[in-house]
């Protein structure tokens, strides 16, 4: 289930809401539902392959799989 991140427009604070099955408004902890959704930072990652960073280096070695 995505989380959003919304700013209320009234208190300017920056809040998360988990939109589950059952989906319900955002509300700000200072009661106002006057809030508009912003853009999250996101992390990508890009480069070598998990073989390659972490199977090699023996990080696996004491983990039960």
């Amino acid at each position: 289930m995505p989380i959003y991140e919304y700013q209320c427009n009234d208190c300017k604070k920056i809040i998360e809401h988990w939109h589950g099955l059952v989906h319900t408004d955002p509300k700000c902890k200072c009661g106002s539902k006057n809030l508009r959704r912003i853009i999250s930072k996101t992390t990508t990652r890009f480069g070598k392959d998990l073989y390659e960073e972490e199977y090699k280096k023996g990080s696996f070695d004491n983990t039960d799989f």
